[in-house]
């Protein structure tokens, strides 16, 4: 099912229904050009392998909440300072794109 139009669509679903009830339920903590990120970043994982979408933007979420107890532990942030989440979620996508996904491409490649 790798590089499907349905597989594509089931990670950009999944990062919207995620991102999505994030943004309303914590009326617009997370900002709607994040859930825009997610929803792209889930449609271009999901396209590559359906499991990569989650596993993207959860290693992405991972990476900002590292940084910003790392932030706030040295003083340069404070805890209600807002914190630019996009770059987190394209790194988190990139990394499981390099580390996990292409070996996902590499097998579903030879098994054709």
């Amino acid at each position: 099912m790798p590089g499907s139009l349905l597989a594509s669509l089931i990670g950009a679903v999944a990062g919207l229904i995620a991102f999505g009830s994030v943004h309303l339920l914590t009326k617009g903590a997370l900002g709607a050009g994040d859930v825009r990120m997610a929803v792209l970043l889930g449609a271009v994982l999901g396209w590559i392998n359906p499991l990569l979408a989650p596993l993207g933007l959860l290693f992405g979420l991972v990476l900002a909440a590292v940084t910003g107890l790392i932030l706030i532990a040295t003083g340069r942030l404070s805890r209600h300072e807002p914190m630019a989440l996009g770059p987190f979620l394209n790194l988190g996508a990139f990394l499981t794109v390099v580390v996990v996904g292409m070996t996902s491409v590499d097998i579903s490649f030879s098994a054709l």
